[in-house]
């Protein structure tokens, strides 16, 4: 080659800027020296179509086209165009057309040129695509092609400065048991269909103010327009494929867990995300898709936490108590017993067991509270024996929770074993729930408490579904009447009279005790 025609090509490579990141700023910058080769050469125009295949850093690929007329006066001869088509470099191909004035005849040497240049300026324009995608790399789930957490913030940097929120709402997207696609196709597959339901929300948006990001795993966080929400959730809630295992092809349906939340001006990118997932959360424990983001359950969710974070420290520190309810003989008037009920103070107030103990289920925490109750009552039985008080038997409550732990057995005998306590001065109470929770657990447990002389009985049956059928399998001392059953006694009503007497036989026919729970009335 020429030393002027090589010249002509080491102008180009330094116009070109090798930092830049755009594709059109490329061109721009090397345009002045295309059109100083183009006087010489005598061209018409020079056709460019720069393409970007779609890929996990280009969800929709991207297309340039660049048309430069050098010579408005010439009649371009296409026949003698001189063109090429290049596709070797990243994601990237290309069509270009050097088309020369009409009457111009290029040589096999200048088109062998022309081909050159071509291919350089291909390359270029390649190469600041490639440091556009390595740029962009960081911000980009390397999967599925959306943003990631990183992508997240640098969308929020960009656009929290330019437009109100109050415009926007932040959606929450958990894919329902997508685990179980892994297992039931493999890693491969899953993967697979992953990518293609982030592609099915991406063609839901997107406008250069919108985002979608995958935040890991099966979770989606997007910022929409408002206007197109309802459209975007009916369209994003389920979404049907097909899935080729190479044996069949089967169908799969994706099912989304969804928490909205319209946002406000002023709100930070934390706020969005957080009250988002929150409201997936509550759609997930109310089973159904769609869930608002609401404060007052959020701030009951709070005080869950916080009140969970806090009952490990009270237990320890003694200000959880037994209160002791008593049991009346309704023939004789004598203290039949009496029921140890857990009470909470703390900071000069007493927390209701309304309150705390669904949360201490919750979280497990009930067993710690009902095996600390047992040795609070222990303790006291002890102190009252060596005073010269002879007690009556004393009934513990033990959560439906409390039969998952699989020591349970062992530390209640522990407990009572610990203080030197006589077990018939001990009861154990339970719940229908926990039978129809845990029959198996229930059934040990009944039969290892009644072999060491240890009483059990049944609280607040009638309540709920009540069952019979358990009696067939559970040997029960005691059987607590609920106090709905007799809430209209009082109104002579036959069949609540009829209802009770007939319990009342099936008990003593078991060879059970019963009581009646909130007798406030001699009727």
């Amino acid at each position: 080659m020429d030393k002027p025609r090589l010249t002509g090509m080491l102008r180009i490579i330094e116009a070109a800027d090798m930092k830049s990141t755009s594709i059109s700023e490329t061109y721009g910058n090397v345009k002045p020296i295309l059109e100083k080769i183009a006087e010489s050469l005598r061209i018409a125009k020079i056709d460019i179509f720069f393409h970007v295949r779609p890929d996990e850093y280009d969800m929709q690929g991207l297309e340039k086209h660049f048309e430069t007329v050098f010579c408005p006066d010439c009649e371009p001869d296409e026949e003698n165009a001189v063109a090429k088509v290049f596709e070797d470099v990243g994601n990237s191909a290309a069509e270009m057309k050097i088309t020369p004035c009409k009457g111009v005849v290029w040589n096999a040497d200048y088109r062998d040129y022309l081909s050159t240049f071509m291919k350089l300026l291909y390359i270029l324009l390649s190469r600041a695509n490639n440091i556009r995608r390595a740029e962009k790399a960081p911000y980009i789930d390397s999967l599925t092609g959306l943003s990631n957490n990183l992508g997240i913030e640098h969308y929020w940097s960009r656009i929290v400065n330019d437009r109100p929120m109050s415009g926007f709402a932040a959606v929450y997207i958990n894919l329902r048991g997508f685990r179980l696609l892994n297992v039931r196709f493999g890693s491969v597959l899953a993967d697979d269909i992953m990518k293609r339901y982030s592609h099915t929300l991406y063609k839901l948006l997107i406008m250069g103010d919108e985002l979608i990001a995958r935040l890991g795993g099966d979770n989606f966080f997007i910022i929409i327009n408002k206007d197109k929400l309802e459209s975007f959730i009916d369209n994003a809630k389920f979404v049907q494929m097909e899935v080729d295992t190479g044996e069949r092809v089967r169908p799969v349906r994706l099912h989304a867990w969804i928490g909205v939340y319209p946002a406000n001006d002023g709100d930070s990118l934390s706020t969005l995300v957080t009250r988002s997932s929150f409201a997936a959360d509550q759609s997930k424990k109310r089973r159904v898709q769609v869930s608002y983001f609401e404060q007052s359950e959020m701030d009951d969710s709070v005080h869950e936490e916080m009140t969970s974070r806090i009952m490990p420290r009270a237990l320890e520190r003694g200000e959880f108590m037994p209160f002791y309810q008593p049991k009346v003989n309704l023939e004789t008037g004598e203290l039949y017993g009496c029921e140890a009920l857990v009470r909470w103070f703390h900071r000069d107030r007493m927390i209701s067991p309304g309150e705390f103990i669904p949360i201490a289920e919750k979280s497990g925490f009930i067993t710690k509270i009902d095996l600390f109750m047992l040795d609070r009552v222990c303790a006291d039985l002890r102190e009252w024996i060596d005073n010269g008080i002879e007690p009556v038997c004393v009934s513990i409550n033990y959560s439906q929770k409390d039969f998952y732990s699989e020591t349970l057995i062992s530390d209640t005998l522990a407990a009572i074993e610990k203080y030197g306590i006589d077990s018939k001065y001990i009861e154990i109470e339970i719940t229908e729930s926990s039978y129809i929770e845990n029959s198996r657990a229930l059934e040990t447990f009944v039969a290892a408490m009644h072999e060491h002389g240890i009483k059990v009985s049944l609280d607040d049956f009638g309540t709920g579904y009540s069952s019979l059928n358990m009696f067939k399998y559970l040997d029960l001392d005691t059987i607590k009447l609920d106090k709905s059953l007799f809430d209209d006694f009082e109104n002579h009503d036959s069949k609540s009279r009829l209802i009770l007497h007939s319990i009342s036989e099936m008990v003593n026919e078991l060879h059970s005790v019963s009581i009646a729970e909130g007798i406030e009335t001699e009727e």
